[in-house]
């Protein structure tokens, strides 16, 4: 196997391999502060001035720069610790007191850059919780501002609609429920006074047959005795069912006649709050009474003291229909 002088070698895995040179910038205040110097100084063409919290930006702007200084120098601590010690048997004396003295440099700059990052960044946490708290303190300061819509919405309307919708639903269910319970109770009083009814005319025919047949008197007497027991405990029995029906019906004519009562108060005073309403309400007299008195009082000038109607008061119709002109009076 020949080789050539002047032919470089293959490479010896066996040694380590020559120091390489890592090449960093040079990071000092002087670069930084020239860095931020240009970036905030920089002319931008607006239609409009642009208003910068220029301590946020530099402080933000110097926390990245320290921080990418701060990673490079750590970087390059790194490298040339580990070429270090893989050339520690092929590196001269001076050469290796330069790279110790490189390294402690290193160390030096890192533990300031630390020490400023760690400055700067108090700084920044206590000017925002400066800020935060003076935000706070203006929004208590100002005034709630109630900005009244200009015409309710669309769902706040549609909800006394709903509401009165759900109330003549309610009101037709009871009804409806009032009149089926009262023509059933109708139905079991017929059938009592019926039953009633057939109950006389069998006795009645009893007696007729009794007249015309010709059995002995002992068995006719203990047979009558008997009929007339029984037919007594049906009706007794039928006497207590229509008794128990009657008291039904009394029952539902009173709460009719309250619901008659509630609906002529709602149609006359609608939603007035009036204790005085309430207590007439019991007397239908008395309610016209007081709704006379008041419509005699009504005038057309609204600035007259005591002329108007009470709120929640239903205005009677210029035209009403056949059923309320009976109860409208002339004005005197």
């Amino acid at each position: 196997m020949y080789q050539q002088s002047n032919f470089q070698p293959f490479p010896d895995f066996t040694q380590p391999p020559p120091i390489i040179q890592q090449s960093f910038p040079p990071i000092d205040d002087s670069t930084i502060d020239k860095f931020l110097i240009d970036r905030n100084h920089l002319k931008i063409q607006r239609n409009e001035e642009i208003v910068f919290n220029h301590f946020g930006i530099n402080s933000r702007d110097r926390l990245n720069v320290i921080q990418i200084n701060l990673n490079n120098l750590i970087q390059q601590q790194q490298c040339e610790e580990t070429n270090l010690r893989n050339n520690v048997a092929h590196i001269p004396p001076s050469v290796w007191e330069d790279k110790i003295n490189l390294l402690k440099r290193n160390q030096m700059k890192i533990q300031q850059l630390l020490v400023k990052l760690e400055t700067l960044s108090s700084e920044v946490n206590t000017t925002k919780t400066i800020k935060r708290k003076r935000r706070k303190k203006q929004k208590l300061k100002k005034p709630s501002q109630h900005i009244e819509p200009e015409s309710a919405s669309p769902k706040e309307v549609d909800k006394p609609l709903q509401k009165s919708q759900s109330s003549d639903l309610e009101e037709s269910y009871e009804k409806y429920e009032v009149d089926r319970l009262r023509a059933a109770n109708i139905k079991r009083i017929n059938e009592c006074k019926r039953q009633l009814k057939l109950l006389d005319s069998l006795i009645e025919l009893r007696c007729i047959r009794r007249k015309s047949s010709h059995v002995g008197a002992t068995s006719t007497a203990s047979n009558e005795k008997y009929f007339i027991e029984k037919i007594d405990r049906l009706k007794s029995k039928w006497t207590d069912a229509l008794t128990k029906c009657t008291s039904l019906e009394n029952e539902i004519h009173m709460l009719s006649t309250q619901t008659v009562s509630k609906l002529w108060l709602d149609a006359l005073f609608s939603n007035s709050e009036s204790s005085v309403l309430e207590d007439d309400a019991s007397d239908f007299n008395k309610l016209l009474d007081v709704r006379r008195s008041w419509d005699l009082c009504l005038v057309n000038d609204e600035n007259v003291f005591g002329s108007s109607i009470p709120p929640g008061w239903v205005m009677p119709n210029p035209n009403p229909s056949a059923e309320w002109a009976s109860f409208l009076v002339e004005q005197l």
